[in-house]
């Protein structure tokens, strides 16, 4: 789970919540005492502007957008750094298995993970374009884009993922797409395709190796379900 029950560990970490609308709130543990020791490489994030001259896309293109749900709740934390994020509520004690919002390297391994999956959608035929939990699909022929982006779909929520079904537009055929809430999950039985989630979580293992950390210098990452695991005390995989 996101969150686990705990003894009392080696530190206790503040906790608060923050706003993200009227009716919504986030909660969120405070790491900022590990930010010295957690290797962060700078990256930097292509510009949908940018993606669309560099690879180019026609303005007739059928678009889709899709957004991730609780993105940084796939990336799971090693054991041996779930103690660092002990946090108290009343008189009990409790942790982050997942990995925790507003901590230094999460937007470099989210990032390194939705690249990989617009490559997929790539090498599946489509435009992609992707920025941390968002995505955008485009195909001139919109039953293709639809029968594509459904299989994508599939596979994403069968490797555990969710959909923000909220900011999930269905195809429109301009770049000022709509941004409406009419989307829903797949109805019909998943099944299990040929070229499933599972090769590209093993590209992106491979792809994060290129940014090893210091302790752990050509060691393979593990992959399995969602299971690339983010330690703090070294930020590996």
């Amino acid at each position: 789970g996101i969150i686990e029950r705990s003894s009392r560990g080696p530190y206790l970490n503040p906790v608060f919540l923050v706003s993200k609308s009227a009716t919504k709130s986030r909660f969120v543990l405070d790491c900022a005492k590990h930010t010295p020791y957690l290797l962060a490489p700078p990256f930097r994030l292509t510009l949908l502007p940018q993606a669309i001259t560099v690879n180019l896309l026609s303005p007739q293109a059928y678009m889709v957008k899709l957004e991730l749900a609780l993105v940084f709740c796939n990336i799971t934390l090693h054991p041996s750094s779930r103690n660092l994020t002990t946090f108290r509520v009343g008189r009990r004690y409790c942790r982050f298995g997942r990995m925790p919002f507003v901590i230094r390297p999460a937007p470099l391994y989210m990032q390194l993970l939705a690249t990989t999956i617009a490559r997929e959608m790539r090498a599946r035929g489509l435009w992609a374009w992707s920025h941390i939990d968002n995505f955008l699909c485009a195909h001139p022929d919109p039953d293709k884009l639809a029968s594509t982006v459904r299989l994508l779909v599939e596979d994403l929520l069968r490797s555990g993922f969710r959909l923000n079904l909220s900011d999930t537009s269905r195809a429109n055929a301009t770049h000022g797409f709509s941004w409406g809430s009419g989307s829903t999950q797949p109805r019909t039985p998943l099944r299990r395709c040929q070229n499933g989630f599972e090769p590209f979580l093993v590209s992106f293992a491979r792809w994060s190796a290129r940014f090893p950390s210091r302790r752990s210098r050509g060691r393979r990452p593990p992959v399995g379900y969602c299971a690339f695991y983010f330690s703090l005390y070294g930020s590996e995989f």
